[in-house]
């Protein structure tokens, strides 16, 4: 994966995510996003690309409101975040592979 220091900023931000999930009674989503950042803590390019897939279909983490609207937008804000970060490194890892293999 890039760097310690971006995947320790997406581990901070997965780990806020999932302590508002868990304030209002989301604790699935919370240990889906708590599953990835250990995956992703580890190093592993893997947590990143779980996280990705949280993102698609109907019952998309996209979809996911919180009872107070200002929590709502402070997770709207973290999803957003997240995906941006994610989207980054999984860029970062396919250019390193496509110049490692060439």
């Amino acid at each position: 994966m890039r760097s310690i220091s971006e995947t320790a900023q997406l581990a901070a931000v997965l780990q806020q995510m999932a302590e508002l999930l868990k304030r209002h009674d989301q604790s699935r989503w919370a240990e889906r996003l708590d599953h990835c950042r250990v995956i992703i803590e580890n190093s592993d390019f893997h947590g990143v690309a779980r996280l990705l897939e949280l993102y698609r279909g109907r019952r998309s983490l996209n979809r996911v409101l919180l009872d107070l609207q200002a929590e709502n937008e402070r997770f709207a804000a973290l999803r957003g975040q997240a995906w941006a970060m994610g989207m980054r490194l999984r860029s970062d890892a396919r250019s390193r592979g496509a110049r490692s293999s060439g």
